[in-house]
C-alpha cells in the first residue's frame, strides 16, 4: 500500500476551490495528483512528502507558468522560446509535455548561460571593480579560482592576496567580505589587470555573441524564458548582441523586479506571469526567489564558460555533468512525480485558460510560510546553491531559533522552515 502522510489533503483543499470542471486546470491538477499517487507510489514518510509537495505546489506553480508561456508564445506570434540555464532546464521539459496538448508549435530550445558569464563579456575591462552587482558575483571564488575564471595567468595570484582578497571564509560576517571587496577593487584596477582583463572580456565577448547567433536568441521573434527576477542577464546579451540588427527578443519571466530604473533599460521586452513591479502587475512575492530555484534546480553544474569546438561552433562547459548533492537528495524522484505530473495535465485538461494565480500564491504561502514539520525536515534538507559556482552549498533550512541568527553568508534562505527546525530541536 502507498504510504500517506497525516497533512496530505492540505494543499488539495486549496485547489479544490478553483476547480468548476473536471477538465479545466485546477480539476486536471486533481486528478494528476491521483496519477502521481498511482504511478509513482510512496513507499515512507519521505517520498510520500515529496510527491505532496510536488503535485500540491511545484506542479502548479510550473504548469501554470509553462501553460502561460506557451500561450504567450502563440498570442505574440513568436516562433522560438529558448529556456535559459539552469532554472529553464525543467520548464523546458514541462514545455516539451505541454506544448502539443495546447497545440502550441514552436520551435523549444534549451541554452546555457548564467548571469555572471554574460555580465563578464558585457563589461568594460577597466571597470569591472564598480558594479556592485558584478562584484559581488566575483566575491564568491577563492583567489586562485578568481583569476582561473578570469583567465589571468596564476602569476597574478600572490598580487590579489597582497591586495587583500584574501581565501574565502566559509560563514563569514560582513566585515570580512568588505575586506576582500576592497581587496578586490584594488587588483581590478592595477594597470596590468585592466590589459589582461581587456582580452579575457573581448573573447568572452566574441563567443556570447555567436552563440547568441547559433540560437537566434535575440531575434525579434524568439523569447527568452527563466524564472526571472532584475534581468540583468538578459540585458547583459542585449549589450553583447550577435542578433539582427535592430532586433530585441522577448523575455518570458515567472516574476520580474529590477530594483532601479537602471536595471530596466529594456523594460518593454518583459513580460511577467505572477508580478511585474515595473507595470504593478501582481504582487511581488519576496521569497519566490528561494522557492522557485528549488523547485527547478538542474541535474547539471553551472556554466563556466563558452569555447569553441573542432568545427568552429560555441558550445559551453560546464562546472559538472551531474549535480550530485541534488542526486543525493532526491531529484530523480522529484521530477519523475513533476513530468508525471505534467503528462496527467496534458492528457485530462480541456480548458487551459483559466486563471489561477491566486491560487498559486496561495499554495506558495501556505508552503513556505507555514510548513508543517515534515516539510521542514525533508524539503529543508534541500542543497541550495549560494554561489554561482557551486562552492557554497547549503541546505534550504537548517535549525534556527531566533532569526537574528541568521548572519552568515551561507545561511539557510527558509526562515519558516529553519525556525520550525528549531521548535523541534
Amino acid at each position: 500500500m502507498a504510504y500517506r502522510s497525516a497533512d496530505h489533503l492540505r494543499y488539495r483543499r486549496i485547489i479544490q476551490e478553483y476547480v468548476s470542471d473536471a477538465s479545466d486546470l485546477a480539476g486536471s491538477f486533481v486528478l494528476a495528483d491521483a496519477a502521481v499517487r498511482a504511478a509513482i507510489p510512496a513507499r515512507d514518510r519521505r517520498e510520500a512528502v515529496v510527491n505532496e509537495v510536488t503535485c500540491g505546489v511545484a506542479g502548479p506553480m510550473l504548469v501554470t507558468y509553462t501553460t502561460w508561456v506557451l500561450c504567450e508564445a502563440r498570442r505574440a506570434g513568436l516562433r522560438r522560446l529558448r529556456f535559459l540555464s539552469r532554472e529553464g532546464q525543467v520548464l523546458f521539459e514541462l514545455a516539451r509535455i505541454l506544448a502539443p496538448a495546447l497545440d502550441v508549435d514552436v520551435d523549444l530550445e534549451y541554452v546555457h548561460g548564467n548571469r555572471l558569464t554574460w555580465s563578464l563579456a558585457a563589461a568594460d575591462a577597466g571597470r569591472l571593480g564598480r558594479p556592485s552587482w558584478l562584484f559581488n558575483g566575483l566575491l564568491e571564488f577563492g583567489p586562485a579560482e578568481l583569476c582561473a575564471r578570469l583567465k589571468l595567468p596564476a602569476a597574478f595570484v600572490p598580487r590579489l592576496v597582497s591586495a587583500g582578497f584574501t581565501e574565502r571564509s566559509i560563514g563569514a560576517g560582513p566585515a570580512d567580505r568588505e575586506a576582500r571587496a576592497a581587496g578586490l577593487r584594488e587588483f581590478l584596477g592595477l594597470e596590468p589587470v585592466v590589459a589582461a582583463l581587456s582580452a579575457t572580456v573581448g573573447s568572452a565577448r566574441r563567443l556570447l555573441a555567436d552563440y547568441a547567433a547559433q540560437h537566434r536568441l535575440l531575434d525579434a521573434t524568439t523569447a527568452m524564458v527563466d524564472t526571472g527576477w532584475v534581468g540583468r542577464q538578459v540585458d547583459a546579451l542585449i549589450a553583447v548582441g550577435g542578433g539582427p540588427e535592430g532586433e530585441r527578443p522577448r523575455v518570458l519571466f515567472w516574476g520580474y523586479q529590477p530594483s532601479s530604473p537602471a536595471q530596466a533599460d529594456n523594460a518593454d521586452i518583459f513580460r511577467a506571469y505572477m508580478y511585474n513591479t515595473v507595470t504593478g502587475h501582481g504582487t511581488l512575492l519576496p521569497d519566490a526567489p528561494f522557492v522557485m530555484e528549488m523547485f527547478c534546480t538542474s541535474d547539471h553544474g553551472t556554466l563556466v564558460e563558452y569555447v569553441r569546438d573542432p568545427d568552429g561552433r560555441v558550445v559551453p562547459v560546464l562546472a559538472a555533468s551531474r549535480n550530485v548533492a541534488a542526486e543525493q537528495w532526491g531529484l530523480g524522484r522529484y521530477r519523475a512525480a513533476l513530468y508525471c505530473f505534467a503528462e496527467a495535465v496534458a492528457q485530462r485538461c480541456v480548458h487551459w485558460d483559466q486563471d489561477l494565480r491566486s491560487m498559486v500564491r496561495r499554495l506558495l504561502e501556505l508552503f513556505w510560510h507555514h510548513p508543517t514539520a515534515a516539510e521542514a525536515a525533508i524539503w529543508g534538507g534541500f542543497p541550495y546553491e549560494f554561489t554561482s559556482d557551486g562552492s557554497i552549498i547549503t541546505s534550504v533550512a537548517r535549525p534556527l531559533r531566533d532569526p537574528a541568527e541568521r548572519v552568515r553568508v551561507d545561511d539557510p534562505p527558509w526562515l519558516a522552515g529553519s525556525l520550525l527546525l528549531g521548535d523541534l530541536t
